[in-house]
């Protein structure tokens, strides 16, 4: 009886903590994301500043 207590509650705990860590996966991608983002922002900006500045001298 002892040992069937002891399976199911490290089973259970074993669960949660995989529950967690697909949480923490799922922020964490999410975060990646909203980084790539600003980066693909900032990067076409620097990118897209000659092109302006010639436009404006013409």
């Amino acid at each position: 009886m002892f040992w069937a207590f002891l399976i199911a509650t490290a089973t259970a705990i074993g669960l949660i903590q995989l529950g967690a860590m697909s949480v923490w996966i799922t922020v964490l991608k999410a975060m990646l994301v909203v980084v790539l983002a600003v980066a693909l922002f900032v990067g076409l900006l620097f990118v897209w500043q000659p092109f302006k500045s010639n436009k404006k001298g013409e």
